[in-house]
């Protein structure tokens, strides 16, 4: 037996063809066994045993919690408990109720349904023909189907119809009777009766007792005025559809419904909605239900007295004595009394009507409605101080805790007071002043266009239809009507909501530039000279200041006027039409997947197309920014700037200076201008663009590299490092932000520049004026004989070939000798001047440079008192930094760091690649990588080396030296004494101890003969008149014995080799 459980949710069990048992548990369930002999437990909630797919006959009793046999074509099969309702199959069916409300579908066959107690409901949902059943309570009726006699049904309270012309007919009972589809006739009968008519034209007659007509399925208005006995006819949507008589009671749908009763006593209930309900004549019951609902008493000739109290029940009196209850009511209209009206903490509208009126809105916004009156209406707000409404003059209503004023046909003076107040005039001439507070003056009820000008608290008229109307003073905000508004605010902070038609917020006048992403009837934020300052709602159309906006629609067709500026216009979606008015504006389109097409045409309309479909109206533009398409953008005779975006674009500059703008991208841009011609240019290393006629290119946020061609270009690199090269033509070099380079190379006449920073230096090409460069910190000079002079920054110059002079100037710069093949020699002299050898030749003058960049020779570089970096680049360099904090960097190949001019101690470890501190006297001074040798100084230095091949030279001093891993070298090349005395800390096989023959001057050639070396356990001098070299091999010292074993030198201690290595003569190498 299979078992399925419910959840405390709704759900739907169907079983197996097998033996199950369902268990629904909590929630309203639907509980299908299909085949055997089913356990079926509904558990709490209203549950449903469904067997329609059932042939056989059906027969059950429920009995509540204790289980129910049924009978399937005569045969016991499943059980029931805990279940209300039960849907029968095709066949004869009987089904008999419990104490509990039961619903019952026969389906198909001839049933016999016996509701029980409780209240029951006969469902005839399923049914596709006409119903025809006049319920009697406890004795068997007959349900007729299309005409045809089909169920006996007994002890029904209620019948639900199907969607066939049902006729369906109450008892002495009460009966709720659902037409729903089909033109259905409902007769209540006698009772308390709850008719449902549903879809279609019913006819409702609710009979004796007090019935209720519910329209609460309802989605568009419904409008109905009971008749009593009298037919009156229900409206829904505007159009005509029930008639009722004998209704007492209406419920409302979900839209504004109009309900109206008549002499009895009726209850009116709104449900959803803004309603407005009159109770007529009667001790009636009105019950708004949700949103903004009315009651209305404009029938009632004595005073009327009421109290709103939050949508609690309230008592309407009428004469003095008390009429109707009225609950969730947030507006009254009067009637023609002298009536007191007060709300509460809601939004309240009060209409007082004729006589004398007294309003109290109470607290929240609330809203005194004159729109009944022709004549003029003047009042001058007070807060919750009365305030007297003169109407024609005479002295007429009293108001207080009024904020907002709805006035007539008359030529009315408002006047604000110190709240946010709303006016509507309405007709006539009216002068509306707000006063104190943000004050909001409504035309919503124009159907012509307005011309709203606000001027602060200066009198300014409003256009109707291009006449002169209304006078507004102290408005800060305006409600447009359905006509093309056009909206000009103070300066103040204003909100223009347009309301239907094409509606125009024009800030042609504003001293500031404006921004605005308009939000359709969402409010949009008008930032004016970057301070948030209007909000716009339902407005379509911008006009933009004489300065520099930024105006972006939305999803709907806006217009978008620039005016005077560079302006950016973004139109969003829709069919816009965007005209930039004067100066250099552009077009967006950067937020377009698809391939955007269009070309200028000045001042001429020009259709821009998406994805291949017409969109846009432009025209007054001279720049565009594409999107993620790939777009085809082609400017005019104007100066232009066009952005592709990302995407494959082809850009074509036309006529005029055009630029190609790639300040959207992250990654290096290159691009060699080329005329007429296409050029191919590349994004992050891929080919993207397609570029023609463009003589200008702004780069993006990385290292670009950016090439003029023969005409006049503007190369702008903005961040990132960027190289520039103008080319032919005199060009404007403007490295933005970042480390810049100008790039002469390719200039065989001499080269003069002298940087300034972001101001313009001139660049002097062979004596001739040709450049200007801004924002460059570096220069790339020819072949000729260049003067390049540096600013405050950190430049670097290379002067490549010719005689040149380079000055640094103030900074931290370089000079750049990597393209030399032959060995270049420099000693760095501060300010004062100094050559430059390369190939032993003096070359280049240089003064105030700091650093010195080699070449791919043999460099000896040599830094001075300041702070330099030595880079030795390609071949085998001798770096020397000289005083200062240096880095030295030696680059490819074997190079040295030269410390012969320290006196103190040197303490340094190689590290290859990375950097190491140098340390002299105890203290950090240089950084040295990518050295592979030390040459130590005067002191008692420590030097180490690293996995490379290592020279360690310790100089004068009892010098510490270890080579590391690698076939190191050891050399001694300083004059020998007792005070010289260096101890080699890992001497192994491979490594090599290298005399220097000025040192040791009695040793010639390249190599020790083996006669020449003398090992042996406490050697300190040689034994024969050959040895020179002598090896004690029990402590591992080694002695230079000039004359041998003669007498006329003593041997002289030079070194000690810590791990007492053996030691042949071929361990040792004669050097110069």
């Amino acid at each position: 037996m299979a078992v399925i459980n419910g959840t405390s949710g709704n759900n739907i069990l169907i079983g197996t063809g097998s033996d199950d048992s369902l268990n629904g548990l909590a929630g309203d369930d639907l509980l299908q066994g299909l085949g055997g002999a089913d356990i079926i437990n509904g558990g709490a909630g209203v549950d449903t045993a469904d067997y329609r797919e059932k042939a056989a006959p059906i027969v059950v009793t429920l009995t509540g919690a204790t289980a129910a046999t049924v009978f399937i074509n005569g045969v016991a099969e499943d059980t029931l408990a805990n279940v209300e309702n039960v849907y029968g199959g095709s066949g004869d069916d009987f089904i008999t109720g419990d104490a509990l409300n039961n619903l019952f579908r026969g389906g198909g066959g001839n049933d016999v349904l016996d509701g029980g107690g409780g209240n029951d409901t006969a469902d005839y949902t399923d049914k596709t023909a006409s119903v025809v059943v006049t319920l009697a309570g406890a004795t068997p009726v007959t349900v007729f189907v299309n005409g045809i006699a089909e169920d006996m049904i007994s002890n029904f309270e209620n019948v639900y119809g199907g969607s066939g012309d049902d006729i369906l007919t109450g008892d002495d009972r009460d009966n709720i009777l659902r037409g729903e589809v089909g033109n259905d006739i409902l007769n209540g009968g006698i009772g308390a009766d709850s008719l449902f008519g549903g879809e279609g034209n019913d006819t409702v007659d609710g009979g004796n007792g007090v019935d209720t007509f519910d329209l609460r399925e309802k989605t568009s208005s419904v409008l109905v005025q009971l008749n009593g006995a009298n037919g009156a006819t229900v409206f829904v949507g505007g159009v005509a559809e029930d008639t009722i008589r004998n209704v007492e009671n209406i419920v409302g749908g979900s839209a504004g419904d109009t309900l109206t009763g008549d002499a009895a006593a009726n209850k009116l209930s709104g449900a959803r909605g803004n309603d407005w309900l009159m109770g007529g004549s009667g001790a009636d019951i009105l019950d708004g239900g949700e949103d903004s609902d009315t009651a209305d008493y404009s029938d009632k000739q004595a005073a009327i007295v009421v109290a709103l109290n939050g949508g609690n029940p309230v008592t309407v009196t009428v004469g003095g004595l008390a009429e109707d209850s009225i609950a969730k009511i947030e507006n009254i209209v009067g009637g023609s009394g002298d009536d007191t009206l007060s709300g509460d903490a809601a939004a309240n509208t009060f209409r007082g009507g004729l006589g004398a009126d007294a309003l109290d809105g109470g607290s929240g916004s609330d809203t005194a409605d004159f729109s009944d009156k022709a004549q003029s209406v003047v009042l001058a707000l007070n807060g919750a101080i009365d305030a007297v409404a003169t109407v024609g003059g005479t002295a007429e209503d009293s108001v207080r805790n009024i904020e907002n004023i709805i006035v007539g046909a008359g030529n009315d003076q408002l006047t604000g007071d110190a709240a946010a107040n709303m006016f509507r005039g309405g007709l006539g001439a009216d002068v509306l002043d707000g006063a104190a507070g943000s004050d909001t003056a409504d035309f919503s009820d124009k159907t012509s266009s307005l011309v709203v000008t606000l001027a602060g608290a200066s009198p300014a008229t409003v256009l109707v239809g291009g006449i002169a109307e209304d006078t507004l003073r102290n408005i800060e905000n305006i409600i447009g009507g359905s006509g093309n508004d056009v909206f000009v605010g103070d300066g103040l902070q204003n909100v223009f909501d347009g309301g239907a038609g094409t509606d125009t917020a024009d800030y042609s006048a504003s001293a500031k530039a404006i921004a605005v992403t308009l939000n359709g009837a969402i409010d949009a934020r008008v930032f004016i000279g970057n301070a948030a300052e209007d909000t716009l709602r339902n407005v379509e159309s911008i006009t933009g200041s004489a300065l520099a906006d930024v105006i972006t629609g939305d999803a709907l067709a806006n217009s978008l006027l620039g005016g005077g500026g560079a302006d950016l216009l973004k139109g969003g979606g829709g069919q816009d039409v965007v005209d930039g008015g004067s100066g250099s504006d552009t077009i967006d389109f950067g937020d377009k997947t698809a391939a955007v097409v269009l070309t200028l045409a000045g001042v001429a309309n020009t259709t821009a197309t998406v994805g291949g479909v017409a969109e846009d109206t432009v025209r007054n533009i001279e720049n565009i920014f594409g999107g993620a398409g790939a777009d085809v953008l082609t400017g005019d005779g104007n100066s232009n700037t066009i952005r592709g975006g990302a995407g494959a674009d082809g850009l074509d500059g036309g006529a005029g200076v055009d630029t190609a703008d790639y300040r959207d991208k992250v990654t290096s841009v290159v691009v060699t201008l080329s005329g007429a011609n296409a050029a191919l240019v590349k994004v992050g290393g891929l080919n993207e663009d397609t570029i023609r006629n463009f003589e200008n290119v702004a780069g993006g946020s990385a290292g670009d590299t950016l090439v003029g061609d023969d005409l006049a270009n503007v190369l702008l690199g903005n961040d990132g490092a960027d190289t520039l090269k103008g080319g032919l033509g005199s060009d404007v070099l403007d490295g933005g932000n970042g480390i810049d380079t100008a790039d002469y190379l390719e200039k065989a006449d001499a080269i003069s520049v002298t940087l300034n920073g972001t101001t313009n230096a001139t660049v002097l090409v062979g004596g001739v004026a040709e450049d200007v460069i801004r924002g460059v910190e570096n220069i790339l000079a020819g072949s000729g004989a260049d003067t390049l002079v540096g600013d405050g920054a950190s430049n670097t110059f290379r002067g490549a070939l010719g005689a040149d002079f380079i000055d640094g100037g103030a900074g931290s710069d370089t000079a750049d000798y990597r393209e030399k093949a032959a060995a270049v020699d420099v000693t760095l002299f501060g300010a004062g001047d100094t050559f430059v050898f390369v190939g032993g030749v003096a070359e280049d003058t240089i003064r105030n440079i700091e650093n010195v960049f080699g070449g791919k020779g043999n460099d000896t570089l040599t830094g001075d008192d300041s702070a330099n970096t030595l880079n030795g680049n390609d071949g085998k360099d001798l770096l020397t930094g000289g005083g200062g904090a240096d880095i030295l960097d030696g680059g490819a190949a074997s190079d040295t760091a030269n410390y012969r001019d320290k006196s103190a101690s040197v303490s340094v470890t190689l590290n290859g690649a990375a950097s190491t501190a140098v340390m002299v006297g105890g203290v950090a001074e240089d950084t040295v990588r990518n050295i592979e040798n030390v040459w130590g100084g005067t002191g008692n230095d420590s030097l180490s080396g690293d996995g490379n091949a290592n020279l360690l030279s310790g100089g004068g001093g009892s010098d510490m030296l270890s080579g590391g891993a690698g076939a190191d070298i050891f050399q001694f090349d300083f004059a020998l004494g007792a005070s010289n005395v260096d101890m080699v800390l890992d001497f192994t096989a491979g490594d090599r101890l290298f005399l220097s023959k000025s040192v040791f001057t009695s040793l010639s050639g390249g190599s020790l003969a083996s006669n020449q070396f003398y090992a042996a356990a406490g050697a300190t001098e040689a034994q024969g008149v050959n040895q020179r070299v002598v090896y004690d091999t029990t402590t591992g010292a080694l002695y230079y014995d000039a004359d041998g074993n003669l007498s006329g030198h003593t041997a002289v201690q030079f070194a000690v080799l810590s791990t007492q290595p053996g030691l042949t003569a071929g361990d040792f190498v004669l050097v110069v």
